[in-house]
């Protein structure tokens, strides 16, 4: 048994560890702005200035840190899930914005952000966000709704 194990150990070499190096794996050096690859295939007609600089490809593989939510009337956008909070935003908003003009709310229009529009059932509303093409989130006094446009 003993011997099966000193066996197994010696099969594996250095190369079957992932220690030797691939001639088509590109090499970086620090000082360097650009990938180098070791290849002498005469047949490649790669261009060296479509090689992807190093600083970038590793920039792009950085997370971002997100931003932050937006906010509406002072207040950041998630606060906005709460009714209570969501009525006075609203109060404070219908009041600096009250001899604006509406639209009417309907399903084939388009709206942009900061538009006013009146609903049907919600009443007056505040557009806040324009998450897709075809939605928009509006605030009215009773909460924040995805609606439905342009279509």
């Amino acid at each position: 048994m003993a011997k099966d194990k000193d066996r197994d150990e010696d099969e594996f070499s250095d190369d079957d560890m992932g220690d030797s190096e691939d001639e088509d794996a590109p090499v970086f050096d620090e000082d360097e702005e650009e990938a180098t690859f070791d290849d002498d295939d005469p047949d490649d007609d790669d261009d060296e200035d479509s090689l992807i600089p190093a600083r970038a490809r590793v920039a792009a593989t950085k997370r971002v840190a997100a931003k932050p939510a937006p906010s509406i009337g002072g207040v950041p956008r998630p606060k906005l899930d709460d009714p209570k909070i969501a009525a006075e935003v609203w109060k404070k908003l219908h009041d600096q914005h009250k001899d604006e003009p509406t639209r009417p709310y309907a399903i084939t229009e388009r709206f942009a952000s900061d538009e006013l529009l009146q609903h049907k059932t919600f009443g007056l509303g505040f557009v806040i966000a324009v998450p897709a093409d075809s939605k928009i989130e509006v605030l009215f006094e009773s909460g924040v709704r995805k609606l439905v446009q342009g279509r």
